[in-house]
């Protein structure tokens, strides 16, 4: 390799990085003697073999080999400072064995060096001395706080005597106060008992005396409840012959209504009907009468029979259920009264039939309406042939 190269090569700054790193009062402190002396004295055999090195002569994968272990060995001594473990530092010793052979193999001039093995002897013999230093102090401190701890330990000791009296007291006070607790208790548990026993006694008399009581007021409440249980199916009977009976005697009233309101229609058809007779049959004197209007106004009031008619008979049918429902509202009202005196056998055979007699045969006035009907129909069929064999004439 070139001059240029070897000066430019950073295995020499890596040496001195690791040397400083050594020298640092952390690894000192941490790190023992003897690796301490060997780490030193590889950093400074390879810095004196490095300047009676011939560079020509020098491999440059020799140089990097080098290097690299050096660097590897800083890494594992930091490893070492950061987590304590030991491990490391046989890794670092290892890296440095392992670059030695490539050191050994330097070509060299052959002029004394710069290494002084007495220095390092030297040097070594102070890190000895700082160590010892550093023992003693240490020492030192330990032996204070053991001294310190020995003192509040003998404190601890007479405070634990004093609690340990102060407990046994408490425990004498402790049993003092359960026998007398005991004592109070068992008194006490006597004193309630008997007092139990006594109301349990008076509550048991009394509550034999209000039983008594109860039992009679109860059956005199039942009695009484009979006898208004009597009294109510009376009047329950009362007011439902009033629920049924009232509606006949609606429907009574309604059919009233309409009877009335039909012989209303029937009376003004059969005022006009009689109106257009009697004006025919006056104006028959008159010189100038005409036949023809006279045939009319007959025919007019012949169609007039028929509303007439219907009028009339709608009247008469609900004139009819009119009396039906009075009637049935009637023999309703009275069955009640006159079964009352009998028993309740009777009574229930008498409903039975009457719900056949009143609830199985319904009134019809279909067969009077269909004759009335027939009659008006035969009677407008008859007027019209007559006058109609009138006007061919």
């Amino acid at each position: 390799m070139t001059t240029t190269e070897f000066l430019a090569h950073p295995v020499s700054i890596k040496t001195e990085q690791l040397l400083n790193r050594i020298n640092e009062e952390e690894v000192i402190k941490n790190l023992e003697n003897d690796k301490i002396d060997f780490f030193k004295t590889a950093c400074l055999y390879l810095l004196d073999r490095l300047k009676v090195a011939i560079p020509n002569l020098l491999s440059l994968a020799e140089l990097n080999a080098i290097s690299s272990e050096y660097e590897n060995a800083l890494t594992q001594i930091n490893n070492f400072i950061g987590n304590g473990n030991i491990g490391h530092i046989n890794n670092a010793v290892n890296h440095i064995n392992s670059a030695l052979p490539y050191i050994k193999n330097f070509p060299i001039l052959n002029v004394p060096g710069d290494l002084d093995f007495s220095k390092i002897v030297s040097q070594f013999q102070k890190t000895i001395e700082d160590k010892q230093n550093q023992t003693e102090e240490k020492r030192d401190e330990i032996e204070a706080k053991i001294s310190t701890l020995n003192s509040e330990l003998d404190i601890k000791q007479t405070e634990l005597a004093e609690l340990t009296t102060k407990i046994g007291l408490k425990e004498k006070e402790l049993e003092t106060i359960t026998a007398n607790f005991q004592l109070q208790f068992e008194t006490s548990n006597a004193s309630f008992t008997k007092l139990v026993s006594e109301d349990r006694d008076t509550f048991r008399a009394e509550i034999n005396a209000d039983r008594e009581k109860i039992k009679t007021d109860t059956d005199e409440i039942i009695k009484d409840l009979e006898r208004k249980l009597n009294d109510a199916t009376k009047l329950v009977n009362v007011i439902g012959n009033v629920g049924i009976t009232g509606n006949y005697q609606i429907i009574a009233n309604e059919h009233k209504k309409t009877a009335d309101n039909w012989r209303s229609i029937a009376t003004i058809f059969m005022c006009i009907l009689s109106a257009l007779l009697i004006y025919s049959i006056w104006k028959i004197g008159d010189v100038s009468y005409d036949w023809h209007k006279a045939i009319i106004r007959i025919v007019a009031s012949a169609i007039l029979i028929y509303p007439a008619a219907y009028a009339s008979r709608e009247s008469g049918k609900h004139r009819k259920l009119e009396n039906l429902n009075r009637k049935l509202e009637l023999e309703l009202s009275s069955i009640s009264p006159f079964i009352e005196i009998l028993d309740e056998t009777k009574k229930q055979e008498i409903k039975a039939k009457l719900v056949e007699k009143y609830f199985g045969n319904n009134y019809s006035t279909e067969e009077d309406d269909n004759k009335n009907e027939l009659i008006s129909a035969n009677m407008l069929e008859t007027i019209v042939k007559l006058v109609t064999s009138i006007t061919k004439k």
